[in-house]
């Protein structure tokens, strides 16, 4: 896949053509459509203004993609990660949970990562009891295979009880992962950070935001996110393999459409082992801004994209 395809594809996938920053006064109009799901249920049955049973999932063998909307559906979370943005912006940083409790999620353009987890924590609660009231009048109708309920039902779970382990990084990934087309499995690991060596974690953890990567084709590695005076600066330590060109090419292209300019700086590591999965960590997060928040979303989906097109051998 050429550039101009992997930055359509991106950009497909919610990378919204809108201003970033929740104090920005106007925000640009999304001219971007949701894609179509590729599955045997209608598109008005997984709407997020729909109920969450309008249809069985015990009968009806959901893809990834379709997975992740549904958990964002049970979560109440928008289908974008530039929709909850403009939502938080609508209303002075604020978001209500399933119960309708107002909590404040941004301030002064910096977003809060324990009340962010308490959001998510808060919102599959409610959604834990949804599902186990779904299984339990699948069991009673005499249909045996609960196994994809029981799926979304074990990431619910682990989203609930990591507010109170390590949330600033655990819900920070958790909100990507709702706009990323990862397995949803990967809500449920979380460590990969024996995959480096001790001096490259203590060197990352000096960053605004660092991110660990396991890739396919390009080995483990990080990248840092470094925000001063409004500047954004990206590092990422990879091996030769690595699409240098490409990564540089797309991410300046779509930041610069959410009006950012970044640095991008490339640091050499030995070649190492490929992983056998696609997976992040947050290493360390604090209070990210908005504009971080996006770049990491951006750089994330863009660094899949390119591995799960790569050729490399």
């Amino acid at each position: 896949m050429d550039n101009l395809s992997q930055i359509n594809f991106i950009k497909m996938n919610s990378i919204a053509n809108r201003p970033a920053g929740i104090v920005q006064e106007n925000f640009e109009q999304s001219n971007s459509k949701q894609q179509n799901i590729h599955s045997n249920i209608s598109q008005n049955q997984i709407n997020h203004n729909s109920s969450i049973y309008n249809f069985d999932t015990s009968l009806v063998k959901l893809n990834n993609e379709t997975l992740i909307k549904y958990l964002q559906n049970l979560l109440q979370m928008p289908e974008t990660i530039e929709e909850f943005i403009e939502e938080l912006n609508k209303n002075q940083g604020s978001a209500k949970d399933a119960l309708g409790k107002k909590i404040q999620i941004v301030v002064q353009n910096m977003l809060n990562s324990a009340q962010l987890a308490h959001l998510l924590s808060e919102n599959s609660k409610i959604a834990t009891d949804k599902i186990l009231n779904m299984i339990t009048t699948t069991l009673k109708s005499g249909i045996s295979d609960t196994s994809q309920l029981r799926e979304i039902l074990s990431v619910l779970v682990s989203i609930s009880q990591s507010a109170g382990q390590n949330y600033s990084t655990n819900s920070l990934k958790e909100l990507l992962l709702l706009y990323i087309p990862l397995n949803i499995q990967t809500f449920e690991k979380n460590n990969i950070e024996d995959s480096f060596e001790e001096e490259e974690l203590k060197n990352a953890k000096n960053s605004t935001l660092s991110i660990l990567f396991n890739t396919l084709n390009f080995s483990s590695f990080i990248c840092s996110i470094d925000e001063l005076d409004n500047e954004i600066y990206i590092k990422l330590s990879v091996d030769e393999t690595f699409l240098k060109n490409e990564f540089k090419k797309i991410v300046q292209i779509l930041l610069k459409e959410i009006k950012l300019n970044p640095q991008i700086e490339f640091q050499n590591k030995p070649k190492a082992k490929k992983a056998r999965e696609q997976n992040f960590q947050i290493l360390n997060s604090g209070n990210v801004s908005i504009n971080v928040l996006l770049c990491a979303h951006l750089i994330i989906k863009t660094i899949f994209k390119i591995d799960k097109d790569c050729l490399v051998i």
